[in-house]
């Protein structure tokens, strides 16, 4: 219960900034193991009944039209190798009286870098900026004619936009239209010229419409190959988002079959004690609506923590300061002398961090009462500025529990709440006889 609704779907597997929403998702963690990212996303899919596998989604996951922001190792390799060429380029210009085109062609071969070097993290600025880059080195090429500048290895640039506007774009128009400017180029590309010894000549006839037809083919083997690529990678994606989902149904199946049976069956053994108990000034009688109280609401949550995990939906049981009152009050019930300093008001409109404040003292105070045992002395602090700032310090009251096995499990689930949020969690335990905890979490959740 203490781990929260973000330490189980961490646990699960799942990569979400949403523990509860407080309105539509606007922003999403990149993905940092993979250049694919998701970016359309519905509702996960229902459960029909108890034990049952998760129900077929009608979402299909898309791949991100980029690859990210970031420079890419082999995009930089590229750019690495343009700019070697440029260098050449340039020690040939020097090398004599330069003429005209020899000067556009160093200055084509400068811009040729930088289009490289984002060749998949921006495509089609890239893929705009090679095209018109290879269009003007064509028309320069002509333009120079008799002039012998070469046949330039910038060619490569006509296959590459093809490729990554293919591979890494989820419609087909821009990568159709992408396609059809380079078929169109290829009428006009060099290649289709034959040096002679003393002079350039156009191939014609059959043997024009050879080289023209053998580049298309080119052309469309590389939108083949990337349209296949995206097209694996996309059911690549979705069988990892269905082992997801089928991971997310079997722990709220686990939470179910482990808690909530057992909560229920306290809860209505402590209403039965209650109805026993010898009246209302007796003190087991008080001890035992404690427990129905507090087993009862458990049980809510993990049923609201359940139904999460099934349907995305965000829980209801999520309360403010007046459900941190009352649960201190519940702890003062079961032993602990607790000084609490609260704030009047809310602390945030957000259920994100007026959750993560609520598990953060309950965490502190649970711990308080099992380490330190009842009668011990606690000062609770919760202070709001752009930050809500929380003190919890400790000091044992009597005999020091036995420490119990599996611990720190809830300060872990707590920790990733709070870091979550862009917040620090601070425990210090080195004294068994003093303990402190100290976390601070932004007012408003990123």
């Amino acid at each position: 219960m203490n781990t929260g609704l973000g330490f189980l779907r961490s646990s699960a597997g799942f990569a979400r900034t949403d523990d509860i929403s407080d309105g539509p998702n606007t922003a999403h963690t990149p993905p940092t193991r993979r250049t694919v990212q998701i970016t359309a996303r519905t509702g996960a899919p229902r459960l029909s009944a108890m034990g049952t596998t998760p129900a077929p989604s009608t979402h299909r996951p898309e791949l991100a039209d980029t690859t990210g922001n970031r420079l890419r190792l082999l995009d930089l390799v590229f750019a690495a190798l343009a700019a070697a060429l440029t260098v050449f380029h340039l020690i040939v210009a020097l090398s004599d009286t330069p003429a005209p085109s020899t000067l556009v062609e160093v200055l084509l071969a400068v811009l040729f870098v930088p289009a490289f070097a984002v060749w998949r993290s921006r495509v089609v600025p890239a893929a705009i900026a090679l095209t018109i880059l290879t269009v003007a080195w064509t028309v320069n090429w002509l333009t120079a004619l008799p002039v012998n500048l070469g046949i330039s290895p910038f060619l490569v640039a006509v296959p590459m936009v093809v490729y990554s506007t293919a591979r890494y774009r989820s419609d087909l128009l821009v990568p159709g239209v992408f396609t059809a400017i380079q078929s169109i180029w290829c009428f006009f590309s060099p290649l289709l010229w034959w040096w002679t010894p003393d002079h350039f000549e156009r191939a014609t006839g059959v043997q024009a419409a050879s080289w023209i037809a053998l580049q298309w083919l080119a052309l469309g083997l590389v939108f083949v190959s990337a349209r296949s690529a995206r097209s694996a990678e996309r059911h690549l994606v979705a069988e990892q988002e269905a082992a997801r989902e089928r991971e997310r149904a079997g722990v709220a199946r686990e939470i179910h079959d482990v808690l909530a049976h057992s909560l229920t069956l306290i809860n209505m053994q402590a209403g039965a004690g209650v109805m026993l108990g010898g009246g209302a000034t007796d003190r087991r009688a008080e001890i035992l609506s404690t427990i129905q109280k507090v087993s009862s609401e458990a049980l809510e949550e993990v049923r609201g923590i359940v139904g999460t995990l099934r349907d995305d939906s965000p829980p209801t049981s999520v309360t403010g300061m007046a459900g941190i009152r009352d649960m201190v009050g519940e702890f003062r019930s079961a032993g602990l002398t607790v000084e609490a300093s609260l704030p009047e008001g809310e602390v945030s409109d957000s259920q994100v961090v007026r959750l993560t404040l609520r598990r953060v003292v309950q965490e502190a105070l649970t711990n308080v009462l099992r380490h330190q045992g009842p009668g011990s002395t606690v000062t609770l602090t919760v202070e709001v500025t752009d930050e809500v700032h929380v003190v919890v310090d400790s000091r044992v009251g009597g005999p020091i529990p036995r420490r119990t096995r599996h611990c720190g499990a809830g300060l872990t689930g707590v920790r990733e709440r709070v870091e979550h949020l862009g917040g620090t969690l601070d425990v210090d335990v080195s004294d068994p006889a003093h303990a402190q905890l100290v976390a601070s979490f932004p007012v408003v959740a990123p």
